[in-house]
């Protein structure tokens, strides 16, 4: 789970807990890629609009580092989260979802990319 956002990074990592998922938090992509090298995740659930490393140069650098990653971009990017959500999409994630988004859209979604937790 990357996300800048401390509050909202936690509170979706409860909601991802609680529907059975293990969840590694990164606050920005450069720490996310750390991570990743380290041991990959099965999935990885990103913010676009970071400091350091944004979600669009760590979903590029996912997909160089391995090209099946599964991979969920998400923003709440103001009048340009359209545009985002749609880069995202065209540098290799696999869904995105609009900030803020219902959790049974997230929970269908990973499901859908995971199976069962």
């Amino acid at each position: 789970l990357v996300d800048d956002d401390d509050s909202f990074r936690k509170m979706l990592r409860i909601t991802l807990v609680k529907m059975g998922y293990k969840v590694i938090e990164a606050r920005d992509g450069k720490e996310a890629m750390t991570m990743f090298k380290q041991e990959p995740p099965d999935l990885v659930l990103t913010d676009l609009l970071m400091p350091k490393q944004d979600g669009l140069e760590t979903i590029h650098a996912l997909r160089q580092r391995d090209p099946d990653a599964k991979i969920i971009a998400m923003s709440a990017g103001g009048v340009y989260t359209t545009d985002l959500l749609k880069m995202g999409r065209q540098m290799g994630a696999n869904r995105v979802l609009r900030k803020p988004f219902p959790h049974d859209e997230l929970a269908a979604m990973l499901t859908e990319l995971l199976g069962k937790p």
